[in-house]
């Protein structure tokens, strides 16, 4: 990902005429140039409900500089319409919820992200409950974390709230 060779249309998963329609919308967005601010996508508003997606343009953002050029945009497109299987989608969603990118998610991380998701369903208190109760059942090696291992068997365990969604 990343390089701007790269057009998303690995295995034929987007469409050549979708990818254009995609890429064009992205244009109009940059005024022309290559680059969009992050806050400019997330103020489109079949994005702007989504608690999700700062994190995810986040993750497309490659340089980190708040704005995403025409190539990652290409590749984030091409990356989240390769999600074919139930272990491609874990693996994605665990590296939304792995918010430093270590390879773990923490208690912090996993609190941030379903803070994220529930807003203010939850009190502060509650919150730390279902994090904590969370870690213990799948942390299995008991090291105050979950593993790419464990966090795919919280997925499992059928919790519809830790899912990604993206629509």
């Amino acid at each position: 990902m990343g390089n701007t060779g790269s057009t998303g249309l690995q295995d034929g998963v987007v469409s050549k005429k979708e990818l254009e329609r995609l890429q064009r919308r992205f244009l109009r967005l940059a005024k022309g140039g290559d680059l969009v601010a992050l806050a400019d996508f997330q103020a489109l508003p079949e994005l702007a409900g989504n608690p999700l997606v700062p994190r995810v343009l986040q993750l497309a953002d490659k340089d980190r500089d708040g704005h995403l050029r025409l190539a990652d945009f290409t590749d984030a497109v091409g990356e989240l319409g390769r999600l074919y299987t139930d272990d491609d989608r874990a693996a994605f969603t665990f590296r939304v919820y792995d918010l430093d990118g270590d390879g773990y998610v923490t208690p912090a991380e996993l609190e941030a992200t379903l803070r994220r998701l529930a807003g203010q369903a939850l009190s502060a208190e509650q919150l730390a409950e279902v994090v904590a109760a969370t870690v213990a059942a799948h942390d299995s090696d008991g090291d105050g974390r979950l593993s790419p291992r464990e966090f795919r068997s919280l997925l499992a365990a059928g919790n519809p709230k830790l899912r990604l969604s993206l629509h």
